[in-house]
């Protein structure tokens, strides 16, 4: 009887033990996952804070960037028109890329960009001639909903970074707003959008 009783409580000690065990396991795994989670935030985060200082450093680098040579287009048609034509009837935003430069950039961007816009005309997409032999594609892609003009070179040194880039000009070809489109970077994208698209 008594055997019987000591092996009731060992099988029941066992059982809380087991209880416990399981009750900490989860716990960990708990833990585990908000550290992992916490750890993507953090990566998140460094990677945000690397491509605003990127950002910063090119603005900064292209502070002196305000006013721009009045450089040959032709546009769908293959009509050729100088940009001073482009923007007689007022502001303008150009939005810049080549087939070469981060298309989910100019993606995230002209998305947004149709988000606010009131008039199509008011945004000239100014692309490069390997873009135009596909442009269709690319229309469809990137969502572009403006004027398109073929060039190929905008600005030269800013072109040669790489990277699609944003100005907004006015009639006398005076250039302000530079901004250069990252992916992921969303927030700061639109905050610029909202301000330049007031202007234009």
């Amino acid at each position: 009887m008594k055997s019987g009783i000591w092996y009731a409580l060992l099988i029941a000690c066992n059982l809380v033990l087991c209880g416990v065990l399981f009750y900490k396991n989860v716990q960990v795994s708990e833990c585990v996952k908000q550290k992992l989670e916490f750890g993507d935030s953090i990566q998140s985060l460094n990677s945000e804070n690397l491509r605003l200082l990127e950002h910063t450093s090119l603005s900064y680098a292209y502070g002196d960037f305000n006013r721009i040579d009045n450089i040959r287009l032709k546009n769908e048609k293959g009509k050729i028109l100088s940009l001073s034509e482009l923007v007689s009837s007022g502001y303008k935003l150009i939005v810049r890329f080549r087939r070469t430069h981060c298309l989910l950039c100019v993606k995230e961007f002209s998305e947004l960009l149709n988000r606010h816009l009131q008039n199509a005309e008011q945004v000239v997409y100014v692309i490069d001639e390997e873009v135009r032999k596909n442009l269709d594609f690319y229309k469809t892609y990137l969502n572009l909903n403006g004027l398109i003009c073929v060039t190929e070179k905008v600005d030269e040194r800013i072109d040669n970074e790489g990277r699609p880039y944003v100005f907004r000009i006015g009639g006398d070809l005076s250039v302000d707003y530079l901004y250069f489109p990252m992916s992921g970077m969303s927030i700061v994208s639109n905050l610029y959008i909202e301000e330049v698209v007031k202007e234009i």
